[in-house]
């Protein structure tokens, strides 16, 4: 809510172009061996993007000494972001800040780097496109927005600023 707070504000104030800095990834490091905090990170990641409702409880399995195990069962569309938060916290970033845009015709995540699969990402805006930024398959409006998602390089700062323009 800070974020979108306080892109709404910088567009009110006049700015058209504002680099704006998310909240890390919890526990990064050890993401591959599912500490309780990351794992609740990428199940609320999967459920605002609609990608799945979390874990279930599935039990009856037992152990070498016969003693049963409440184990948890993930779907295959939460594994996606298991495998690779960061491309997924960016989308879950950019889709929490774009309502600060307003009536837009279009918002245009554009990924400097790596590709991620929104199909099966149910509560993305209708207005939401998610390309590479090096796409050929950009076509921006004069009433569309632009996030520009983790652009470390010079040239892709550049290249965003001026696909925004």
């Amino acid at each position: 809510a800070d974020m979108r707070a306080c892109i709404s504000a910088g567009l009110r104030s006049g700015l058209a172009a504002m680099e704006v800095r998310t909240q890390a990834v919890p526990n990064l490091d050890e993401a591959k061996f599912g500490t309780p905090t990351n794992e609740r990170f990428q199940i609320e990641c999967a459920r605002n993007l609609g990608l799945s409702s979390g874990p279930v409880k599935a039990s009856g399995q037992s152990n070498d000494a016969g003693l049963q195990k409440s184990v948890k069962r993930f779907d295959g569309n939460y594994m996606l972001v298991k495998r690779d938060p960061i491309a997924y916290a960016n989308i879950e970033w950019a889709r929490r800040i774009a309502p600060a845009f307003g009536a837009r015709s279009k918002v245009w995540v554009l990924l400097a780097e790596g590709r991620v699969d929104t199909a099966a990402c149910s509560k993305l805006p209708k207005n939401f496109v998610v390309r590479p930024l090096d796409s050929k398959n950009i076509d921006i409006g004069a009433r569309d927005a632009v996030i520009v998602v983790a652009p470390g390089v010079t040239t892709s700062w550049q290249k965003g600023y001026d696909l925004a323009e």
